[in-house]
């Protein structure tokens, strides 16, 4: 296969450093205050834009990407040089993704993990020739979809999917550019909101009807943007490879080596618990695969997860006998958080009763972090299950998470500090392939002596 050249928007990285040097020009005019300055400050910076066009071209001309002899072959840079070669066999995840300013100039955003480690590449090529280096990576076939959704079951997915944290950052930064263009209509806009806090105003207090008409918004917008990534998505089994396709605006295609998935991660948050849905997530080496789910089970249906990943059990048994472990230690970070709200909502009701309400939220949010706390005072296990995979459940904060560890090469590590001796139980953390980790707290000792043997053993070699 012939060098692929990189797509021309890789120049445009270079451009952030020619703006942030031709500042230093510019503050220097400023300073002086005369036109003589101006016009030197403008021929420098004209300079600079030169240096780094001419740079940005060397670097591009010298830069490219092809598969030959089984190896994925990287070359980058003129004057800083970067030489990869990786075995096909070591690449584990493969991401396609074209989002909008992609699209319009024909570039997609090609990015390839590793199995065995964190490293990735990414690079940025013409889509003809990233979707035909992916098929030589990772080659896939039309195959029957084994999730689909549509109807009730697509909005789902986009609200177990939508990342609320994610989203008002994003908002709070498009909201202060959108002000700086629109200037006077931004007050319309802004006006709109404020008519939508009056409503919600009539039914709870000033404060807290602002707040809540807040997280609406932040909420709208996040499920909206979830569901324009969501959007037609499909996902397939081809072969040996776990193929996800979707998105509407942003385009993106995941290939994911079944054979290179280290774990998969069931993660049950409170509004799933609501809607009776589990959100899936897969790792693969250097893949984490966080920022979507692969697909959306619904309760302990797991068939079509089966279907991608045969080796894939979680047990039905919830509740587990571990003698010795401590009540203490799964609640008391919950529990101090919810003293504290507590005891600023106490003195908010004495001393500023205008902002209590503004404190409830908290409060509740604590106390749903404490009863998750306290299930997995019930619930945290660490279990090998039939088919040479280890099944590992604990809860953080609002979220129970259930997951099925499928890498041999895991390593264990386990922590005792003297009371957790004298009750023979251990915390233990999973280390898997590519920095991904896991730990289970209160796990009795006696468990935990032959675990990293039992991971290699079939059922027929147990005991």
């Amino acid at each position: 296969m012939k060098w692929c050249r990189f797509h021309f928007i890789y120049i445009l990285k270079y451009t952030r450093y020619a703006v942030i040097l031709s500042v230093i020009p510019l503050l220097r005019a400023l300073l002086r205050f005369d036109l003589a300055s101006l016009f030197a400050a403008l021929r420098q910076d004209g300079l600079i834009f030169v240096g780094t066009a001419l740079f940005a071209l060397a670097q591009w001309t010298a830069s490219g990407i092809r598969v030959q002899n089984g190896q994925l072959q990287l070359r980058r840079g003129a004057v800083f040089r970067l030489r990869v070669r990786a075995g096909l066999s070591s690449i584990g995840a493969v991401q396609l993704h074209r989002p909008l300013y992609c699209r319009m100039v024909g570039a997609t955003e090609l990015t390839l993990w590793d199995r065995y480690s964190r490293r990735k590449y990414r690079v940025y090529l013409w889509a003809g020739q990233a979707a035909a280096l992916a098929d030589q990576v990772l080659p896939v076939y039309p195959g029957r979809a084994v999730f689909s959704p549509a109807g009730a079951e697509r909005l789902e997915f986009a609200v177990l999917s939508a990342n609320l944290i994610t989203t008002g950052v994003v908002s709070a930064l498009a909201a202060q550019r959108t002000a700086d263009l629109l200037g006077e209509g931004w007050k319309f806009a802004f006006g709109q909101l404020e008519w939508v806090e009056q409503l919600v105003e009539r039914v709870l207090p000033t404060g807290v009807a602002w707040l809540v008409t807040l997280g609406l918004a932040l909420a709208s917008i996040a499920v909206l943007r979830s569901f324009l990534h969501t959007a037609k998505v499909q996902v397939c089994r081809s072969g040996g490879v776990i193929l996800s396709r979707g998105g509407v605006v942003n385009k993106t295609e995941r290939r994911v080596l079944a054979a290179a998935v280290t774990s998969c991660e069931v993660r049950v948050t409170p509004l799933a618990r609501l809607l009776g849905r589990s959100a899936v997530y897969l790792q693969a080496g250097g893949f984490h695969g966080d920022d979507l789910p692969l697909l959306v089970c619904r309760g302990g249906d797991d068939s079509a997860l089966r279907r991608l990943l045969p080796e894939f059990y979680l047990s039905r048994s919830r509740l587990v006998k571990a003698p010795g472990r401590s009540l203490t230690q799964f609640l008391w970070r919950p529990g101090a958080l919810v003293l504290l709200c507590g005891a600023l909502c106490g003195v908010a009701v004495w001393a500023l009763p205008e902002m209590a309400p503004l404190l409830v939220l908290p409060l509740v949010l604590s106390l749903v972090g404490l009863a998750v706390s306290a299930e997995a005072f019930f619930t945290e296990t660490l279990a090998r299950t039939p088919g040479r995979s280890l099944e590992i459940r604990f809860g953080r904060f609002l979220t129970q998470h259930r997951v099925c560890v499928f890498s041999p090469d895991a390593a264990f590590v386990f922590w005792q500090h003297p009371m957790l001796y004298s009750r023979q139980i251990c915390n233990v953390t999973v280390k898997l392939p590519g920095g991904k980790w896991y730990q289970a707290r209160g796990i009795p000792a006696w468990e935990t002596d032959n675990l990293p043997l039992l991971m290699s053993l079939s059922d027929d070699d147990l005991p």
